[in-house]
């Protein structure tokens, strides 16, 4: 079934999760929901909670420090067959195409953001209730950020097309429901929609690896022209697509390297499990930890996903896409990057900027 987690501290409840009910979704702090790929299903439950704890690394806390700051949530799919079927329903359709698990998802944790009263009808796809008022939207919305990951980029996509289609449903214009739903950012990494075919929408950073295999795939069926020259580039790419739309391309390297603890508790450096198996002759490097990586000697794609989390996190109003991806303090700790490195960041994006 389709599910709304968040982590908890709680050692009773099943991997330190608790599921989230219809209306839950708490704004008073900043909200974070990671969407991630299409093997978190009900049969892979702690693939929602690694997703939850990667993103909790990034930002260099435990499950409550994270909890002082924001409310970090994961989203978990009905099945995998479902979500394949959803993968070419929406790539074949992108400017309107949405399952009913985004229908689903959009009823039961963004309807109860907008209305006092939702009332919904899966089945014939209606919503109705009575409006709150504009400024208690925009409010809500500006505290909501997704992280998507391979096909939950498909997915944050199809959220998209649900609300637009719930809030015409409410009532709302065109205009005003694209500039409302604008207002929620978005960290798309590896994704396997369409991303072209995505302007102003969520206000967003897309970021696909130039070798990364399954879109690699996924671009053999459904092809653009913008895309496949994004793609071509051997460094690191910065490309507009709209004003709230940058589409980020770079090349990665076959190992990267992560600290883990191993068996005596000790800090080492290890190289990142793979997406194939080991047998398997070739890399899919398609793996979460080559977009999310702060190495800079690894990967192009170094701090940009840390950084575009933590602007969007900290943010009191829409940010421009440049503007998700400029180094900030940390939220937790005081892990901070020196001044020589952040110029060096700065450096390598600015050179990217097309």
């Amino acid at each position: 079934m389709n599910k709304l987690w968040r982590n908890t501290s709680d050692s009773s409840t099943q991997y330190g999760m608790a599921e989230m009910k219809s209306g839950e979704v708490d704004t008073s702090k900043p909200v974070v929901i990671f969407l991630s790929g299409f093997s978190t299903t009900n049969t892979e439950p702690r693939s929602v909670k690694a997703v939850m704890t990667h993103v909790e690394k990034m930002l260099d806390g435990t499950t409550d420090q994270v909890a002082e700051h924001i409310n970090l949530y994961a989203w978990q799919y009905e099945s995998k067959r479902s979500n394949i079927k959803n993968i070419f329903n929406y790539n074949c359709r992108p400017s309107k195409a949405f399952s009913n698990s985004a229908l689903t998802f959009v009823y039961d944790h963004f309807l109860p953001l907008m209305v006092n009263d939702p009332k919904t009808d899966l089945k014939k796809k209606t919503a109705s209730g009575t409006l709150k008022p504009y400024k208690e939207i925009e409010k809500a919305f500006d505290k909501i950020t997704l992280m998507s990951y391979s096909y939950g980029g498909v997915f944050s996509q199809e959220v998209h097309n649900a609300m637009i289609k719930t809030m015409n449903d409410l009532g709302f214009n065109q205009k005003r429901a694209r500039s409302l739903v604008s207002k929620i950012h978005l960290v798309s990494m590896g994704s396997m929609s369409r991303p072209t075919f995505e302007k102003n929408r969520f206000t967003s950073i897309t970021m696909v690896a130039t070798n990364d295999r399954m879109a690699k795939h996924k671009s053999r069926i459904w092809w653009s022209l913008k895309e496949m020259f994004a793609r071509a580039s051997k460094k690191l790419t910065v490309k507009k697509l709209s004003k709230r739309s940058y589409y980020v391309t770079a090349p990665v390297q076959r190992h990267l390297f992560e600290e883990r603890v191993d068996k005596e508790g000790n800090m080492v450096m290890r190289n990142i499990r793979k997406l194939f198996p080991k047998w398997w002759p070739r890399n899919s490097y398609h793996e979460l930890p080559h977009y999310t990586t702060d190495r800079d000697d690894d990967n192009q794609f170094s701090k940009i996903a840390r950084y575009a989390l933590l602007n969007s996190i900290k943010r009191t109003a829409r940010l421009s896409p440049l503007d998700m991806i400029q180094p900030t303090a940390p939220l937790i700790g005081d892990k901070q990057y020196t001044a020589q490195e952040n110029a060096k960041y700065k450096k390598r994006v600015a050179a990217g900027i097309r």
